[in-house]
């Protein structure tokens, strides 16, 4: 992820070390729109708004402006839910594979019972 970086001046004149140390604070947070900016990038498209709305709930705000998150943990809270997603969707996955060879199975048997029901009392096919 390369997140912009935006480097504000100090809000009031501070002594040399203090408005240094202001600037490094605040140098690994960024807004909410430039979240939203660079999810839109990674996702090719508009990232879903809601799935957004819920990492941005997992966080804290930080600093002075609403909405100013940090940006290494945001990372760490978007990684979290992109691994439990693929971990869900891989369960899935496997859900269905064994959903799909459960079907072809009754359909293996139904077939065979197809067969049984077209034999006549005497146990010959018609």
């Amino acid at each position: 992820f390369f997140f912009l970086m935006i480097r504000r001046p100090p809000r009031s004149t501070q002594s040399r070390s203090s408005a240094a140390s202001d600037v490094y604070k605040r140098q690994n947070l960024t807004s909410r729109e430039d979240v939203l900016r660079v999810l839109d990038k990674k996702s090719g498209h508009e990232f879903d708004r809601d799935i957004a709305i819920q990492l941005f709930e997992r966080m804290t705000v930080q600093g002075q402006e609403p909405y100013c998150y940090d940006i290494n943990e945001f990372i760490a809270i978007y990684l979290q839910a992109e691994e439990s997603l693929s971990a869900k969707i891989r369960n899935i996955e496997q859900e269905l594979k064994e959903s799909q060879a459960k079907q072809n199975e009754v359909l293996r048997k139904l077939s065979d019972v197809k067969k049984t029901e077209q034999m006549n009392q005497y146990n010959v096919m018609e």
